[in-house]
């Protein structure tokens, strides 16, 4: 139990590091060299991200990365969590309703939550209904 709370005390000041790391490098990615070094950091962070999703400290490491303009990043995180809504509410968020109807069909093959397409089913059929209903 404490070595829990010290592992989510140390993943968050380590994404919250990581990040402000990753701003910098975007700041001065302008060259090759640049966005190699931007890349470089931003799959350490995803990988760092993956080590994180079985602390419970996911909200925080969500407002982050949303908070730092990391919304790939948010997206990949909440996948590898199987935090699906979060998924999903993100693509229709950004008004993607395509990207929402693949992610419910892939999340539906590998067992995702049924109760998703119903709370979702108005915004996506209303957006895109033949996508919706093929």
């Amino acid at each position: 139990s404490d070595d829990q709370v010290t592992r989510a005390l140390l993943g968050v000041w380590a994404v919250e590091i990581s990040l402000a790391n990753l701003n910098e490098l975007r700041l001065n990615a302008h060259d090759a060299k640049g966005r190699m070094a931007l890349d470089a950091e931003r799959a350490a962070l995803i990988e760092f991200l993956k080590d994180c999703q079985d602390l419970d400290v996911h909200a925080t490491i969500y407002h982050l990365l949303q908070s730092h303009g990391w919304l790939d990043e948010l997206t990949i995180f909440a996948e590898a969590r199987r935090d699906f809504k979060t998924v999903i509410l993100h693509h229709v968020s950004r008004q993607d309703c395509l990207s929402a109807i693949r992610k419910l069909a892939d999340f539906q093959a590998v067992g995702g939550e049924e109760d998703l397409v119903c709370q979702f089913a108005p915004v996506l059929f209303g957006a895109e209904p033949k996508a919706f209903t093929s």
